[in-house]
């Protein structure tokens, strides 16, 4: 009848844009479930491997040797875990807080990690090589791309008024992010493994929070 579709027009116009595409649970699970994969498997490479020292030895020397694979693995896990948070958030957050740098960003640092994962390190007092500089490389931009992600994602939380009031705590944990990131840069060389370990807890911290918040707004959809 015509006036039903009238009525039917003016709701569909009516309906904010970012209610457009329904929120899903699968990618904050996915999210998740890959993050809690990624400590499990860490923890787990960590306890296999006592030759090496949980406070002075970086991860990336659990990535060469027995069960390096698994560690590999795990940081693949992790690259997936952050593009599904960052596709979930995507198509939450209103139009006017989406954003292709902060996409970029995590797409970015999933990319270098996994890059990461497979060329090693150079081992200490030894000869530098091509791999080793390529890994040295990775790994930074994995860092500062995360990071960088971290803190204009929270920043532009603020535009949507379902994440505004996250904005609150996201912010100053994405800056503590960044902030612990230089200060690893400071640590003793006897500290270099715990300092880098503490930054990665950080962060892994805050994309949990939010991915629990992404699930929330699916379940309630």
């Amino acid at each position: 009848m015509p006036g039903t579709a009238t009525r039917t027009e003016t709701v569909i116009a009516a309906t904010p844009a970012h209610q457009d595409v329904r929120p899903q649970a699968t990618w904050p699970r996915l999210a998740l479930s890959s993050l809690g994969a990624f400590v499990l498997i860490t923890v787990i490479v960590h306890l296999l491997r006592p030759d090496l020292d949980v406070v002075d030895d970086q991860m990336s020397l659990y990535l060469i040797g027995p069960w390096g694979h698994l560690l590999q693995t795990a940081y693949c896990v992790l690259s997936v875990g952050m593009l599904a948070l960052v596709h979930g958030l995507q198509r939450d957050l209103a139009p006017t807080a989406r954003s292709r740098a902060c996409r970029g960003l995590f797409v970015t640092a999933a990319v270098a990690l996994c890059i990461t994962a497979f060329a090693w390190m150079d081992m200490p007092e030894a000869t530098v090589t091509l791999q080793g500089d390529i890994h040295h490389i990775a790994a930074t931009t994995a860092f500062l791309c995360a990071t960088m992600g971290i803190i204009w994602q929270a920043h532009i939380f603020g535009r949507d008024a379902r994440w505004r009031q996250h904005r609150r705590w996201a912010l100053p944990w994405g800056m503590l992010c960044f902030a612990s990131l230089w200060a690893m840069g400071a640590c003793p060389d006897t500290l270099n493994g715990l300092g880098q370990k503490a930054v990665i807890v950080l962060m892994l911290g805050w994309l949990a929070a939010v991915s629990l918040v992404l699930l929330g707004h699916a379940r309630r959809a």
